[in-house]
């Protein structure tokens, strides 16, 4: 196995990008601190008609399965909807530091603020999180919803909770030495995938298996998960990128990581740098398979 160099087509005069999507009509969505753009059918658009409700900096990005697109400043969440776009109603309560945004799959869009914590916006209003107290204060580090609605939420002091679509909220007991959770990728078979600072955990069946990082498997630092048409997964680690059978994994966590199965690309095999992300579930692949 071998990575081979290809030929890209470059779009120019977009700046940094930091949030992509697929919307089921084929669109690549894509956002800088200043615009939001849209490719279809070799073309890119600016959409500057968001700059009528908004003038400030973009901050969070997602793109719902319902192909809603929803956008967040510091202090406004935006929702555009085929040709309407909307400045949401966030209500009375104040909020001026946003800095993550995820689709919640039913309409809705959960949203984290550095001062008001976990947020939920539903059935146009905006509730405070069903979080325990504990919790009061504590950053969060992602966000993911998977297929079934479940949030999926790490924060910066390890710790991992979900919430159900009916507000059931589990507190996961993790390892102590996995450090913090910061990719959350949901497969094709429904398994979710979850990086940390010190290995790779996966859910399925209602457990957890984590293999921690060794010499042998390098996943220190995962900062993007993503699946390939053949199954195989490609984990963004802090010196390269690891493929590896999902099936392999399971069969390792019986005889610990160092038996695990895997191929490892670094800056020898012609990767520039350390790999942020690859895209986020749903993001990674449009439907034309690009």
């Amino acid at each position: 196995h071998r990575l081979s160099p290809i030929k890209v087509n470059s779009l120019q005069n977009v700046g940094l990008v930091s949030g992509i999507g697929v919307t089921p009509d084929g669109s690549v969505w894509f956002r800088n601190a200043d615009d939001v753009f849209q490719f279809k059918s070799g073309q890119t658009k600016k959409h500057d008609e968001l700059r009528r409700v908004t003038r400030n900096l973009y901050r969070g990005f997602d793109v719902d399965p319902s192909g809603i697109v929803w956008i967040s400043t510091r202090s406004e969440l935006i929702k555009v909807a085929g040709n309407q776009t909307s400045l949401v109603d966030l209500g009375s309560r104040r909020v001026a530091s946003i800095n993550t945004i995820a689709s919640d799959r039913l309409g809705g869009v959960w949203l984290h603020d550095i001062d008001q914590g976990l947020l939920h916006w539903r059935n146009n209003r905006l509730e405070p999180s069903p979080l325990p107290p504990v919790f009061e204060g504590a950053r969060v580090e992602s966000i993911q919803v998977d297929n079934t609605a479940r949030a999926w939420i790490s924060f910066a002091d390890s710790r991992l909770v979900t919430i159900d679509r009916d507000d059931t909220v589990t507190v996961h007991d993790m390892p102590d030495d996995i450090g913090v959770y910061q990719a959350i990728f949901q497969d094709r078979h429904g398994a979710v995938w979850l990086g940390a600072t010190g290995g790779l955990s996966r859910y399925q069946g209602g457990r957890f298996i984590t293999l921690r990082r060794t010499e042998a498997f390098p996943a220190d630092t995962i900062t993007a998960i993503v699946e390939d048409e053949s199954g195989f997964l490609w984990i963004g680690v802090a010196s390269g990128v690891l493929r590896v059978d999902r099936t392999e994994f399971e069969r390792a966590a019986t005889v610990g990581s160092i038996g695990l199965r895997h191929s490892f690309y670094d800056t020898s095999d012609g990767i520039a740098g350390r790999p942020r992300w690859f895209g986020k579930q749903g993001a990674a692949r449009a439907p034309d398979g690009r």
